[in-house]
């Protein structure tokens, strides 16, 4: 006998936004939000309506949380609630269905007709490198939803294992009062969003004969055309032609000792020793793969690159302060680079935008201009989107920033290694 554990499928890709996710509810949540995730999603996965999980939302304000997506699912559809700078696709066209820019409190939106949404929070569509999510907690960088017929979750181990084996003699617990665990890590251990354990090595039975070309597609960063702007690289890494040598596959990827005082970024090491996102799979600058390992600390490479239509490009390897005149400003965390761009009319500001790299992501800011700041999203067509003022947005390369006076800047791909 079968038992039904979710009403739809989820799938995403690894990222830093939360996501909790319950039998017929979804939270997503800012990445730095400062509210009390495991109280939250408790209260989501036990939200039997749309008007419970609104009540469980109420705590979150758009100091908490300004970026928000909540959805649920009933037999009459599926219903959303969207803040902030996320929005809510149509997979297979790209259509906007919602958007949550300008929202203090939400947008709700009846998805009665949708059998299936893309959530974008930035790192692109999920396409078929998704990972499924059941009930549990994920931090996400892209989400995918699907509701339609068959597409709820059924365990034929769940009733069967509950009709042969007592509930007390499960899993083999030795402590059977739970004294060793609290009850938050009880439910995580049940939902299994506590595997793999943390002292998980993936590389202690690696040979060298093992064979680590990775089954999933496409890079998980979009690339435009390789620069060709003459700005060095920082990346920090020497490529072993002994790879698979007597060292080991370890030891073969180790970093190069960062400089003192450089950023430093959790990285996986693709099989050339580029550093990439730990959750990557395949490099986007030499398509090699990324194989399982721990994720280690190095120096933060660079970005992407910075394009102004005048021919000038600056290196994203740390904040570039963007305007017709911009200032040097000492409240940023590391001495910023100046980009000064062509305004014909003085319709750019003097400081008008800041870019800066955050962790593996390049953030957008509108330094409260006098004109305002609009993008436009790789492979969106005339989808457009206005900053607002002082609010950091994470951006996909290929990302086209318009200023003003007919002046736009592009976040190019880094360069590419010879």
């Amino acid at each position: 006998m079968s038992s039904k554990v979710a009403d739809w499928r989820t799938s995403h890709v690894p990222g830093r936004w939360p996501v909790l996710m319950g039998p017929s509810s979804l939270v997503i949540v800012s990445p730095a939000t400062d509210a009390d995730l495991s109280a939250l999603w408790e209260k989501v996965t036990g939200a039997a309506s749309m008007a419970e999980l609104v009540s469980a939302l109420a705590v979150i304000g758009p100091d908490a949380s300004p970026d928000l997506v909540a959805m649920f699912w009933s037999p009459s559809g599926m219903r959303s609630l969207v803040r902030g700078n996320v929005r809510l696709l149509d997979p297979g066209s790209a259509e906007v269905i919602a958007d949550g820019a300008g929202m203090v409190t939400w947008r709700e939106v009846g998805l009665a007709d949708r059998t299936q949404i893309e959530i974008d929070l930035g790192a692109g569509p999920v396409g078929d490198r998704g990972l499924p999510l059941v009930i549990g907690a994920v931090r996400a960088g892209a989400v995918r939803i699907e509701a339609g017929a068959g597409a709820a979750v059924i365990s034929p181990q769940a009733t069967a294992i509950e009709q042969t084996i007592p509930p007390d003699q499960l899993g083999g617990w030795t402590d059977p009062d739970h004294s060793l665990l609290e009850s938050s890590e009880l439910d995580l251990v049940a939902s299994g969003a506590m595997w793999p354990p943390t002292d998980w090595n993936p590389f202690a039975s690696l040979s060298a004969e093992d064979d680590l070309e990775s089954p999933v597609g496409p890079a998980f960063t979009r690339k435009t055309e390789p620069p060709t702007a003459d700005v060095a690289s920082t990346a920090v890494f020497k490529e072993d032609p002994g790879l698979f040598g007597e060292r080991g596959v370890v030891e073969a990827l180790a970093p190069a000792v960062p400089d003192e005082g450089a950023v430093l970024v959790q990285a996986a090491l693709c099989l050339s020793g580029h550093p990439n996102p730990p959750y990557a799979d395949r490099c986007p600058l030499c398509d090699s793969p990324v194989p399982p390992q721990s994720p280690q600390l190095v120096a933060r490479p660079v970005l992407g690159i910075l394009r102004s239509p005048d021919g000038t490009s600056v290196a994203i390897d740390r904040p570039i302060l963007v305007g017709r005149a911009p200032v040097l400003r000492d409240d940023l965390p590391e001495a910023p680079s100046l980009m000064r761009v062509p305004s014909p009319g003085q319709d750019i500001s003097r400081t008008h935008l800041l870019v800066s790299p955050d962790d593996w992501e390049i953030r957008l800011t509108d330094l409260h201009s006098t004109n305002g700041t609009t993008i436009v999203r790789p492979g969106a067509g005339t989808d457009r989107l206005k900053l607002r003022p002082g609010e950091p947005l994470a951006v996909l390369v290929g990302t086209l920033v318009e200023l003003g006076d007919g002046v736009s800047v592009l976040v190019d791909g880094p360069p590419r290694p010879d």
